[in-house]
């Protein structure tokens, strides 16, 4: 009742209120709203019109917002439940991965994507999957879409790289970890993947060039031992890759910076061994290598050295090398009255020790199997087992011992008096407790 008086009062006060003014304000005003229509209006009449067309467009306007307002927050709101959708989805897909149930993880995953194609992290979990699953062409799918949504991501840009070295697309995958080092110079996981993929395919100068970096690196001093060495490792490949290549001076540079850096890396002194070599003298690299096996008595060295004496026509110095003449006199090798038996008769002796045994088989068991067989006498003291180095077999290569075999058959010396088997010398076998892989013929009398 109060809001009909109310209204019934403001309509009356209006009214009044327009009939008043317009006593005051007498005349027309003449509007034209073409060449032919012309209208004829009080002053009051057109401050009223004024006024409520004002008040429309302003009522308009305010709905206009209002409108927008209530649509934006409609639609802010469905990206939010959106994207708690999404967030759940790929959250479960994280957790069934981790879980190795591989095949949900990737469900939950692809209907994130379904509802969300733009979403990195799906896109990236998804194709590592794959990966792992070497669907290599489906995992760079992957990556290579969320690169595009996110060119400047790093990560993204990593696993991408892992997808085409695992597809065997070593050259994109370079590209790929340089795109990384132009956003990110000093990147050590870019750095490091691309020197282990030049190490891979075995460009050891770009190698090199980037061990250089990661060398100076800020790192533990754990990790800087080890980027120390592989610089000397590259360093030496370099130089031999350039020596098969034919180019020994440059060879010699870099196994000259190898020795330079570390004294005892032996692979650079072969290497200047081998430049020797090549070039004609092999005395000099003889010479060589004896110095550093004096110093470290690395079977490494010893190794090389034994053949090289075998292209020098030396094996007296492989007898030597191998410690032999420490223990033995073979004849002018060596000296009298050490640990072993003198085996400058051995060549003689050799075919007599054991029945049914040729003297080249026995010779060649007694290096390879010290064990199996003792000699009838040594010089001090009857002959024990686990005197003479057991690892002959692994110290030496076939052609070594061929070669020592071969030169012990030529010891024959003056002709001896033969032992005959049976006569109180036979060869003996080893005493149980010894790795004896025969036992001797038994004695006869």
């Amino acid at each position: 009742m109060f809001r009909l008086l109310s209204t019934i009062f403001l309509v009356s006060l209006g009214i009044f209120l327009y009939s008043y003014f317009r006593e005051l304000n007498p005349g027309t005003v003449a509007i034209r709203t073409s060449p032919d229509a012309l209208f004829e209006l009080s002053p009051v009449t057109l401050v009223l019109l004024s006024i409520a067309l004002g008040a429309v467009l302003v009522t308009l306007i305010v709905t206009i917002k209002e409108t927008s307002h209530v649509f934006m927050n409609w639609r802010t709101n469905r990206l939010v439940r959106r994207k708690e959708k999404v967030d759940a989805l790929h959250r479960d897909g994280t957790h069934a991965f981790m879980s190795k149930r591989t095949a949900d993880a990737v469900r939950l995953f692809e209907r994130a994507l379904v509802i969300d194609p733009n979403r990195t992290d799906s896109l990236l979990w998804l194709g590592n999957i794959y990966r792992s699953e070497s669907n290599f062409t489906e995992a760079i799918r992957l990556h290579q879409q969320a690169h595009r949504i996110e060119e400047r991501n790093v990560e993204i840009l990593l696993e991408l790289a892992k997808d085409l070295e695992g597809a065997r697309r070593y050259e994109d995958a370079l590209q790929t970890l340089q795109d990384i080092l132009r956003l990110e110079p000093d990147n050590l996981m870019a750095l490091i993947r691309k020197r282990d993929l030049y190490i891979r395919l075995e460009k050891w100068s770009d190698a090199l060039e980037i061990q250089h970096r990661l060398a100076k690196a800020h790192l533990p001093e754990s990790e800087r031992r080890t980027e120390a060495n592989l610089l000397l490792g590259c360093t030496y490949e370099v130089g031999r890759q350039l020596l098969e290549r034919g180019h020994p001076d440059k060879a010699r540079r870099y196994f000259r910076g190898a020795i330079k850096k570390d004294r005892t890396f032996l692979p650079a002194y072969i290497g200047l061994g081998e430049i020797l070599v090549r070039e004609g003298k092999t005395k000099n690299a003889v010479e060589i290598l004896k110095k550093i096996y004096a110093k470290t008595r690395s079977v490494i060295i010893l190794h090389r050295l034994e053949e090289l004496f075998l292209e020098l026509g030396e094996p007296d110095e492989i007898i030597l090398n191998a410690g032999c003449g420490a223990c033995h006199k073979i004849g002018s090798l060596g000296e009298a009255h050490k640990v072993g038996p003198d085996l400058t008769y051995i060549g003689l002796t050799a075919g007599e020790r054991v029945p049914e045994m040729s003297a080249e088989a026995y010779i060649r068991q007694s290096i390879l199997e010290p064990n199996a067989y003792l000699a009838p006498e040594c010089p001090n003291a009857p002959c024990l087992p686990n005197i003479m180095p057991q690892n002959f077999s692994s110290r030496l290569s076939p052609a070594q011992i061929d070669t020592m075999v071969t030169f012990l058959l030529a010891q024959q010396g003056p002709e001896p008096t033969p032992v005959p088997i049976g006569g109180g010398f036979a060869a003996t076998p080893a005493p149980k407790a010894a790795a004896a892989a025969k036992v001797a013929a038994p004695q006869t009398t």
